[in-house]
């Protein structure tokens, strides 16, 4: 151990249990609501992983169809397919974010590739829910390496 400490005495260990019992107190109108990051930067955030993620695969949006995809919105400027293709990279990232809160959530290879179904089902030629036939590479588009 690093540090010591002492004992509580009586007098810490009253203001100690009076603490507990006003967050306890404060805890019902505090968090009664699940917090979520709403704001502009937590949006910002979201749209521009969501437009890196998908250029992997070669779907561009552009930053303010992005920010739409977040939002619940219609694109300004994406074709129907690419849309598809975004809006299935947001709720497998949702299904995500969601799951994650069970404490006995696990990733497995089934989840996965449910993710992966989620995220390809509007292109069949991609194999949604299934491994790569192949193979499969990465490039560095600066050396090409």
């Amino acid at each position: 151990m690093l540090f010591t400490y002492h004992s509580l005495d009586d007098h810490e260990k009253r203001v100690e249990e009076a603490i507990a019992s006003i967050r306890s107190d404060l805890r019902l109108h505090v968090a009664a609501e699940p917090r979520r990051w709403t704001g502009w930067l937590a949006r910002m955030t979201r749209a521009r992983a969501l437009a890196a993620s998908n250029s992997v695969e070669g779907i561009n949006v552009s930053q303010d169809d992005a920010i739409a995809a977040i939002d619940g919105e219609d694109p300004a400027n994406t074709d129907r397919d690419t849309w598809r293709a975004v809006i299935g990279y947001r709720e497998a990232m949702n299904y995500i974010r969601q799951r994650r809160q069970s404490p006995s959530f696990r990733i497995t290879e089934d989840v996965l590739l449910a993710v992966h179904f989620m995220i390809c089902q509007s292109d069949l030629a991609a194999n949604p829910g299934q491994y790569r036939p192949g193979w499969v590479g990465v490039r560095n588009a600066q050396t090409g390496t």
